[in-house]
């Protein structure tokens, strides 16, 4: 407090529940102090606590706001004032002590001649304006202080009308500018959190408690969401358009450096988690590919090239064909056919070496829209295999013998390449599966008589996919049983869902 012979006293307003009181104490200089004294009651109440210690003056007092006239700040003390709590008089924030405002006016002036006025909305959108609310930002924007409390060296944040943040002299400066965004990204995430809370509740009462009691004619199907749901409408609410943060991708591939530097350390010392990380990755990364594959799927104009070039950008799609580990050994590999004039050469699109003694195989790509069976019927409800198929399957034998004939020219000059031709397998990809049983029956009859060649199709090879994801997004039973008994010794408590509360800001 500072000292001052006769500072002007005005009471601002008295509480009815405890009888706490605000005061506003005015230095001839202009300095203001705001206070709210507490009753003695609530004194004897707080010592009784072991909370005596946030009374100032030596009496009844908090200091909960100041004015400097020179500085033109208004500092707040954020705190809790909520009546008959054991925590009240005690500091909101962790190691927050103060929140202000530059560029301020007086808590209260009364220059214009009138009784004066009261500024208690000089914070910005987001921020408790009435004094008993102990000041300081809304509950639900408490992560913006908890975020910034992450730096041990703030103690104070100060809202300015700069255009960066900074720290100096133990203050954080959030500018106005970059408050404001953050402060209606929270509101959107919060309000799409809660939406979507509330119409699972409602769908969970629905499911229980009405729909038992309704006639079948009546019940409608209840589609529950999952976690996955959820994260998608968040992560809509964070990265509206425009408003994706600046930070993230300086963040993400900051934390990729992290663990590419420290993998050996982390794998010695976090053993589990980073096997879980790694797994996490690949679902992710899995279900990247998925979608990709879903779109080009859907695109009727892709050609053969593209789908090379997404095949080779994604070997492990080819190793999905194979029973065997395999790698790509080279792409469009000459596998011979040239005559004296060094001309009619055959490329095949991948050559494959799978297995542990590196046999090669020969994949032929076509593309999805390449037609399987001949448009009429050949006879008593059989179709003939097209001529795409046909020829294909042609060029891969082809390519085959040619493969065999020269391998030892072809890695005559190689630099200590190893690969053998003992059994080159054949894969061709092609087409998509039928959905006619006549033309099914006609395709497997054709292609499971084919002595060394496979052929599979690309909707197959996104079945595999699939199949693939759905087998490492399984939780182990380990993990199975880990979450039963976690679910079984944990106390939910009534306040799981306080986050969940609308707050009263309405802004968006």
């Amino acid at each position: 407090m500072v000292e001052d012979n006769k500072p002007k006293v005005q009471q601002v307003r008295e509480r009815i529940e405890d009888g706490s009181i605000l005061f506003l104490y005015t230095q001839p200089n202009g300095y203001q102090e705001f206070t709210v004294k507490v009753t003695d009651g609530m004194r004897e109440f707080l010592i009784e606590e072991g909370n005596a210690q946030v009374l100032d003056f030596g009496s009844h007092e908090i200091l909960l706001a100041e004015y400097d006239p020179e500085l033109n700040l208004l500092t707040t003390y954020p705190t809790i004032l909520l009546p008959r709590s054991s925590y009240f008089g005690t500091k909101k924030y962790r190691s927050i002590q103060r929140i202000s405002v530059d560029e301020a006016m007086p808590i209260f002036d009364d220059e214009e001649g009138d009784d004066g006025r009261y500024h208690f909305r000089q914070f910005p959108a987001g921020f408790s304006y009435d004094p008993f609310d102990g000041f300081g930002l809304i509950y639900m924007l408490r992560f913006i202080v908890e975020a910034i409390e992450e730096f041990d060296n703030v103690d104070e944040i100060r809202i300015t009308r700069g255009s960066e943040t900074s720290i100096e002299n133990r203050i954080f400066f959030l500018p106005t500018a970059i408050y404001e965004p953050i402060r209606k990204t929270l509101n959107r995430t919060h309000k799409a959190a809660v939406d979507f809370a509330n119409v699972e509740k409602k769908n969970f009462l629905l499911s229980d408690l009405v729909f038992p009691l309704k006639p079948i004619s009546e019940q409608r199907p209840i589609v529950r969401r999952t976690k996955g749901d959820l994260h998608a409408i968040l992560d809509a609410a964070i990265n509206a358009p425009g408003r994706r943060s600046q930070a993230r991708s300086t963040n993400q591939s900051a934390a990729v450096r992290v663990v590419k530097s420290s993998a050996k350390e982390l794998l010695n010392e976090n053993h589990d988690e980073l096997l879980e990380l790694n797994r996490e990755i690949e679902l992710v990364t899995l279900e990247d590919v998925i979608t990709k594959f879903e779109d080009r799927l859907a695109d009727k104009t892709l050609k053969e090239g593209s789908w090379q070039k997404f095949l080779s950008k994604n070997p492990f799609i080819l190793r999905l064909a194979f029973g065997l580990p395999a790698i790509i050994f080279k792409e469009q590999m000459p596998v011979g056919g040239l005559d004296i004039d060094n001309k009619g050469g055959k490329l095949a699109d991948f050559v494959v070496k799978s297995g542990a003694i590196g046999n090669l195989s020969i994949v032929e790509i076509k593309t999805p829209k390449a037609k399987l069976l001949g448009k009429t019927e050949y006879r008593g409800g059989i179709h003939a295999p097209s001529s795409g198929i046909s020829g294909a399957v042609t060029q891969v034998m082809d390519q085959r013998y040619l493969l065999q004939e020269n391998i030892g020219q072809l890695l005559k000059y190689s630099r200590g390449e190893q690969a053998f031709t003992y059994a080159v397998g054949c894969i061709v990809i092609i087409g998509t599966t039928p959905t006619i049983e006549a033309h099914k029956k006609s395709f497997e009859l054709y292609r499971n008589n084919l002595r060394d060649v496979v052929v599979i199709t690309f909707d197959e090879l996104l079945e595999k996919l699939k199949a693939l994801h759905q087998f490492l997004a399984e939780p182990s039973t380990e993990d199975m049983e880990e979450t039963e008994e976690v679910s079984d010794t944990i106390d939910y408590g009534i306040g799981e869902d306080e986050d969940l509360e609308d707050d009263d800001d309405g802004e968006e």
